[in-house]
């Protein structure tokens, strides 16, 4: 698995595919969390099991919204998704450097929320708030296996170029280049 992915299983593409279309338009205008020129890659594993390569402009803060996003998109189904990214900092200085899988348990409750377990077996809690605390939890960092070089040609989803952007919003133009 590449920085900035997110593996997502038990699931279907029309709804991956869905939820991305769903984060850009949420996340083009007011937060402008995806730029023009941004690109997302959905990669089918299997028919039930997918890779997401979210942009490599991608922070810490914005990947975490996108995994949370992924899984409690608006589909009203919750995803089974746990993302892969490397430590840049922005979310606790502890974590700079390190390897870290972004994931929301069975449990939560909370939704506002995503979950961080370090490369070392250091759990993080990150609140939408503003607040990322190390929490006492017993997970341990363990990454799908994934053979990258097996990966077929992926669906991607690309952010037009600014023009079309302003003419038409993003969501307009990406659902007039797929007829979604």
């Amino acid at each position: 698995m590449k920085y900035n992915s997110i593996y997502i299983w038990e699931s279907y593409l029309e709804l991956v595919t869905k939820a991305i279309i769903d984060f850009i338009d949420m996340h083009s205008i007011d937060e402008p969390v995806v730029n023009a020129g941004d690109t997302f890659f959905i990669y089918a594993i299997s028919e039930s099991e997918f890779l997401i390569q979210a942009p490599d402009s991608f922070d810490n803060i914005y990947f975490s919204y996108l995994v949370n996003y992924v899984v409690y998109s608006k589909q009203g189904t919750r995803l089974k998704a746990k993302g892969l990214t490397k430590g840049d900092g922005n979310l606790h200085p502890d974590i700079k450097g390190k390897n870290l899988l972004f994931f929301i348990p069975d449990t939560d409750k909370e939704y506002d929320n995503v979950y961080i377990v370090t490369d070392d077996n250091l759990v993080y809690k990150n609140d939408f708030g503003g607040s990322t605390s190390v929490i006492n939890a017993d997970i341990t960092f363990e990454l799908p296996e994934i053979d990258d070089s097996s990966l077929k040609e992926p669906f991607s989803i690309a952010i037009p170029e600014e023009n079309k952007i302003k003419n038409e919003g993003i969501i307009g133009a990406i659902k007039k280049l797929f007829r979604y």
